[in-house]
């Protein structure tokens, strides 16, 4: 069992959009490096997976500005301090880095090294007012998400005894339709009534993004997320199982229908 380091140094390459964070140890060797996208719940994500790989994690950061206010003020409001790194000096120090093109995770390499190795760089200091300030609404924001969850979960929990199909095809963390079918129709027979064609429409007309969406598309794109696949590479293996259902339309010269033809019998 490998041995927990005392300390790493943490290098971020900030950008508007996302960041890029690679992490050192006491040699040089990288432990941890990913992109993290400019928002509070993929920072805070990264943070603690950062936090557990050493007793000690020092930070630094090429940009002290606004593209680094969020995630300055969650290592503050976390107890961490970060030093600044000017773009110059990543610049000079990359020349000792030969051998790899220019790209987000070796700046932040290089950020980490420089820090690993200097001890005159200056501490970014991030006002206490901000700092409280996030608290607040980083609490806040905690609050509503475990009242949605709260929420949800007794909503399941009654749709389960009175139509479990229906809940079983509900996807509440992704898309809002689920709960906007329920504010008008909520028993089984009051749903077939209403039909496919009219119910795809009153969903439409409630902002319910994707509502004459199939649901066999749905399953395949799971089933590939549950097999390992990336959000891309499910998109394309539905793309692809598209064409393929197009061009079998061509081949025998038929319309689609939701349900497959029948194979006759050699």
């Amino acid at each position: 069992m490998s041995k927990r380091p005392g300390c790493v140094w943490c290098g971020i390459d900030g950008g508007k959009g996302h960041h890029w964070a690679a992490v050192v140890d006491e040699t040089g060797a990288t432990v941890w490096s990913k992109k993290i996208d400019n928002d509070e719940s993929a920072i805070l994500a990264a943070l603690g997976e950062i936090l557990d790989l050493a007793d000690e994690v020092r930070w630094a950061v090429d940009i002290s500005g606004t593209p680094s206010a969020l995630l300055l003020a969650l290592l503050a409001a976390h107890g961490q301090q970060a030093v600044y790194v000017p773009g110059r000096t990543v610049n000079r120090m990359a020349g000792a880095y030969r051998g790899e093109a220019k790209t987000d995770a070796r700046d932040a390499y290089v950020i980490a090294e420089t820090s690993r190795h200097r001890q005159d760089l200056a501490t970014i200091d991030v006002p206490a007012r901000l700092t409280a300030d996030l608290a607040l609404l980083t609490s806040h924001r905690t609050d509503l998400v475990a009242d949605r969850v709260r929420l949800v979960n007794r909503l399941r929990d009654v749709l389960t005894g009175i139509f479990p199909a229906l809940e079983r095809a509900f996807d509440y963390s992704k898309h809002k339709g689920a709960l906007v079918l329920l504010t008008g129709y909520q028993a089984p027979a009051a749903i077939r009534r209403r039909g496919h064609a009219r119910l795809t429409a009153w969903l439409a007309a409630r902002g319910a993004r994707g509502a004459d969406r199939e649901g066999p598309n749905r399953d395949f794109y799971l089933k590939k997320r549950s097999e390992g696949l990336k959000h891309v590479q499910a998109i394309i293996a539905l793309a692809r199982r598209r064409a393929s259902v197009l061009w079998a339309l061509l081949r025998d010269n038929r319309v689609f229908t939701p349900a497959p033809p029948v194979t006759q019998a050699a």
